[in-house]
């Protein structure tokens, strides 16, 4: 009877185990579940991060690439730019030594005036004598 008491409880203990055993085997199947959705998102984002840094490299190769030109491209405006700075330069001392040489001119051509007006009036006043004489 003591024997069949002590079969009954180790049954009932055995029961109990199977139980756990059941339970815990229900645990390591979700638990794996779980590892392999992880492990899906985990590959998901994975590719997704390493498109978008593929992506990335593109486009900054696009943006390194546009920079290097734009960068040329001011370096020739900045020649150019260069360039007509010195042609004013050169245009304006021409201009500033024809300006000069008109101003010259322009005074030559008063004094000249100045005189012919000069000799207009001795001349009238020669005329008047001659004309004064004469009559």
């Amino acid at each position: 009877e003591g024997l069949q008491a002590s079969v009954a409880d180790l049954e009932r203990v055995l029961e109990k185990e199977r139980e756990n055993v059941v339970y815990l085997d229900g645990l390591v199947k979700e638990k794996d579940l779980m590892i392999g959705k992880l492990n899906s998102d985990i590959e998901e984002v994975g590719n997704g991060a390493e498109m978008k840094l593929g992506k990335l490299g593109t486009e900054l190769e696009e943006f390194r690439s546009l920079y290097e030109r734009s960068k040329e491209e001011l370096n020739a405006l900045q020649g150019e730019k260069d360039g007509l700075v010195r042609d004013l330069a050169g245009r304006e001392q021409e201009y500033s030594g024809q300006h000069e040489q008109l101003q010259s001119e322009v005074l030559q051509l008063r004094t000249k005036l100045q005189e012919m007006a000069h000799l207009d009036e001795n001349y009238t006043a020669s005329l008047n004598e001659v004309q004064a004489l004469q009559t």
